[in-house]
């Protein structure tokens, strides 16, 4: 019985340890999708805005260049810029909106227009 007396202790320390490494495993795993969460959100919020860009412009009379909407104040930090192209068909253009947050570009959309 004496020799057993040990292997308790021993047996709780590695259980223990197991659970410390499947632990940290696991809260690193939810920092990662929180991560992916908020790349997820800040893209599909700059295709929003792209895409708002686009129809506002579309509303728009035909000219060579445009100035961007208004963006809505929940999406501060959001900035558009919209680049219009005319294509060989001098009545044809092609509308680039780029959607940046922060300075990273998160959405780009383009669109063609016609006179």
């Amino acid at each position: 019985m004496n020799g057993q007396k040990g292997y308790l202790m021993v047996e709780v320390l590695v259980a223990l340890a197991l659970l410390g490494v499947i632990g940290a495993a696991f809260l690193s795993g939810l920092g990662t999708v929180a991560k992916s969460t908020a790349s997820t959100n800040e893209r599909e919020i700059g295709r929003n805005v792209a895409q708002s860009q686009v129809e506002y412009v579309q509303g728009l009379a035909y000219a060579p260049s445009y100035v961007p909407a208004l963006i809505p104040p929940e999406y501060a930090g959001y900035s558009a810029v919209i680049e219009a192209v005319p294509l060989d068909d001098p009545n044809i253009q092609q509308v680039t909106v780029t959607v940046r947050h922060q300075d990273n570009v998160v959405a780009v959309l383009e669109s063609y227009r016609a006179r």
